[in-house]
């Protein structure tokens, strides 16, 4: 996973948007953050995923467990 950012307004929506340089999301947070003077736009970069994955089993028709 390639490493990107994002931009949150503070007391706001979660973000939506990735961005593929910090450089981009910070131009995206003065953007935003001159559309709504006094609100606080935080650059986030991401840093570590984690993730669950189950195995799944596949069966051959005869084998099928009920």
């Amino acid at each position: 996973m390639e490493k990107f950012w994002m931009v949150w307004k503070e007391n706001g929506s979660s973000p939506a948007r990735q961005h593929t340089s910090q450089k981009s999301a910070t131009e995206e947070a003065g953007r935003l953050a001159r559309l709504e003077p006094g609100k606080r736009f935080v650059v986030l970069e991401s840093m570590k995923f984690c993730t669950i994955d189950n195995p799944i089993h596949w069966y051959d028709t005869d084998e099928i467990p009920f």
